[in-house]
């Protein structure tokens, strides 16, 4: 009977116990590669910007739900700090009179363009 395993929030089925993963399994940034099938899982920040990318707009309760991020606002973030991304998020008032955040990926004007050169040339004379 398979052992369930669970690496990069995703789950795996494997025969093979918790240690032996390593053998089975290659980390490649935030995808992991099964070595014998060359079959790629990819993480959930990885689908979420997958579904960005092809300008899907959501909100925090719909990616939440759609991919099980525990925690929407701080992936989002991640995405943008770490990976570069302008994904922005638009307010808008549902039926209800809520207020409901949309994220959406987009192109950085260039004033934001030319603030990140700023920011980084600043950060090299310090």
């Amino acid at each position: 009977m398979p052992k369930l395993l669970v690496f990069d929030d995703e789950w795996l089925y494997n025969s093979r116990t918790l240690r032996d993963i390593s053998t089975t399994y290659k980390l490649r940034g935030k995808y992991m590669t099964n070595v014998k099938s060359a079959t790629t899982v990819a993480s959930k920040s990885a689908k979420l910007l997958t579904a960005l990318k092809a300008g899907e707009q959501l909100t925090a309760k719909q990616i939440a739900a759609r991919f099980g991020i525990g925690n929407p606002t701080a992936t989002v973030s991640d995405l943008r700090l770490r990976g570069g991304f302008a994904i922005y998020a638009n307010p808008k008032q549902n039926a209800k009179g809520q207020t409901v955040t949309r994220y959406r990926l987009g192109t950085p004007t260039k004033a934001v363009v030319a603030a990140g050169y700023r920011a980084l040339a600043a950060a090299k004379q310090s």
